[in-house]
């Protein structure tokens, strides 16, 4: 896992103002553009105590129990995921909706069937993600699996509309 970890490092410059542009399609009240594929959730600093918002790319979704799944790229190294850790996210908005969600923490197992399944259902967004964030893939399951170690995947159920 170290090994994984040695290879990625947090978003600067132009990536880390990429990476923010799309709260701000949600703050202007069209994020609903993102469809199912993307959410904001709005997390408590775990230091400052103020409230932050991040849009993630789903990688699952499953309608009939209303469960969106992330992962957490950078791993225990987002500072969204550490937030999330001490205290649980206190809302997600995935296209119009805002709910307030029952949150867990997936097993490396776990995330690795979803983003496998997610892989074959979306190449050129899972080589974007792989290739973005420098993971050393080779295109195994073995080398996926490894990542996976590295990686969180975090589960988002509604459990009380807003």
């Amino acid at each position: 896992m170290d090994t994984v970890s040695s290879f990625i490092s947090k978003p600067k410059g132009i990536l880390k103002l990429l990476y923010k542009l799309p709260v701000y399609l949600y703050k202007w009240h069209v994020g609903w553009i993102l469809g199912r594929r993307f959410l904001m959730i709005t997390h408590i600093g775990r230091k400052s105590g103020k409230k932050h918002q991040t849009v993630l790319e789903v990688i699952h979704y499953d309608p009939s129990t209303q469960e969106f799944i992330v992962i957490s790229g950078y791993g225990e190294k987002s500072d969204w995921y550490k937030n999330i850790v001490k205290t649980p996210v206190v809302e997600v908005q995935v296209k119009g909706t805002r709910f307030v969600p029952k949150q867990r923490i997936l097993s490396p197992e776990e995330t690795f069937t979803l983003f496998d399944t997610y892989r074959k259902e979306h190449p050129l967004a899972f080589k974007a993600i792989i290739s973005g964030m420098g993971y050393p893939y080779n295109g195994t399951s073995e080398s996926l699996l490894t990542i996976c170690k590295f990686i969180r995947g975090i589960s988002f159920t509604l459990q009380k509309s807003i």
